[in-house]
């Protein structure tokens, strides 16, 4: 909690009490899938194809393929597995150990006949964001801090803030980084001091 407002006093200068030009975030992102494109996904990740690929064979934008896998992964339990090396081209997934799989994936699918929206059925994500969040959301991203206490400044779930991680690294306003969603708790422990001690 210190920690935390530490670092909302260190930001402070990115917030005032006048809200600036509202933000959408993702809005260039197409979040509707026909059932049988899920399919198609999810198969092709099974079987152990790089993110890439299947971003080429269905033509759609990979990171509306990222998005699609951490839906099904948080809300469906049972729907994604994790793979060995990822996103990256991996080892298949062994289904013959996972009874019924397919068949409870297509009475999944059977639910929607008209396709599926990712986020429709979330209950507080938000896409619209304040102009001064979002750049103070790049400076602490930069500043090295870590995710989940990016969270907690901003008073935003962390879904709402992978939301602006993905729209800010797609229009390479920041860039992934050393240590990746942990942040400076990666850095060398004299960087880890120096940031504790600034402000």
């Amino acid at each position: 909690m210190k920690q935390t407002k530490k670092i909302q006093k260190e930001f402070a200068h990115l917030m005032s009490q006048e809200r600036r030009d509202i933000y959408i975030v993702l809005e260039d992102m197409d979040f509707h899938w026909p059932a049988k494109d899920i399919e198609t996904v999810l198969r092709l990740w099974n079987e152990g194809i790089s993110i890439n690929y299947i971003s080429k064979q269905l033509e759609r934008d990979v990171d509306e393929i990222s998005l699609l896998l951490v839906e099904l992964a948080e809300r469906h339990r049972g729907k994604v597995f994790r793979r060995n090396r990822g996103v990256l081209v991996s080892s298949e997934i062994n289904l013959k150990k996972i009874s019924q799989y397919y068949k409870r994936l297509l009475r999944f699918l059977d639910k929607y006949p008209n396709g599926y929206t990712l986020f429709e059925t979330w209950y507080g994500i938000d896409f619209v964001w304040d102009e001064r969040e979002v750049l103070r959301f790049e400076e602490m991203w930069n500043k090295g801090i870590s995710f989940q206490e990016i969270s907690a400044v901003l008073k935003r779930n962390e879904i709402d803030c992978l939301l602006v991680l993905f729209d800010r690294v797609r229009k390479r306003s920041i860039h992934p980084r050393e240590g990746g969603l942990d942040g400076w708790k990666k850095q060398p422990e004299k960087e880890q001091k120096k940031f504790k001690n600034a402000g």
